[in-house]
């Protein structure tokens, strides 16, 4: 993966992680192996938004927009929380739009106590820099524990997923395993983010149809 300019810190640090009400999140999720599914629809609270500094979260027409207020130095993140812990772990959303072709976006599956801070994500350069699996513990996002380069471009549409299953961690696109890694670090679960990064104001991702399951 090319680690020239502002993607060489991308695993650095992530800003301003936030996140809806659990005790609501638990309440409205009640099926066994349904963990979350968010359409992000009018009332839809599974994710919070806010308006800060940095960036602004929201529902945009059935969609959840993360937008860049202002250049970002490292990506950020939002997260909602499961309906209980899980110790295997399928989460997938579609990337319904991104504005910019040199930006990240990614999925994660993590665990904590206030605020999720332990487990792994999968990050996906649209520009077709390539794709990246991190191990995060207690907050630290800056090991690559598989990574991908010269990947094909995010396009507008496709569904981008994480599986972290009994010590295996995949990232998916479309279905797909494009890369994966084992590691026995953390086998709980209580939540999925969301993750958007990019160098240039205004430039904005939206998300539609989270789904977090535990696998048959």
């Amino acid at each position: 993966m090319n680690t020239t300019g502002w993607l060489s810190g991308i695993a650095l640090a992530v800003m301003s992680l936030v996140g809806c009400d659990e005790d609501a999140m638990h309440e409205a999720l009640n099926l066994q192996h349904d963990l979350l599914s968010a359409d992000f629809a009018e009332g839809d609270e599974s994710f919070v938004t806010a308006d800060e500094a940095h960036a602004r979260l929201e529902t945009d027409d059935g969609t959840y927009r993360m937008t860049a207020k202002q250049p970002l130095d490292a990506p950020i993140s939002s997260y909602g929380w499961f309906s209980r812990t899980a110790y295997n772990v399928h989460s997938d959303v579609t990337v319904v739009r991104v504005s910019s072709s040199d930006a990240i976006v990614g999925v994660m599956c993590l665990d904590g106590d206030t605020s999720p801070e332990n487990g792994y994500g999968f990050w996906i350069s649209t520009k077709g820099d390539g794709y990246l699996l991190l191990k995060v513990v207690d907050g630290d996002y800056s090991e690559v524990i598989a990574s991908v380069e010269d990947a094909q471009p995010l396009h507008d549409g496709q569904r981008i997923g994480i599986r972290c299953t009994d010590g295996s961690v995949v990232g998916v696109l479309d279905g797909d395993p494009v890369v994966d890694s084992s590691d026995h670090s953390f086998d709980r679960f209580n939540a999925v983010n969301l993750v958007w990064g990019s160098q240039t104001a205004g430039d904005f991702v939206e998300y539609d149809d989270l789904v977090a399951v535990v696998p048959e």
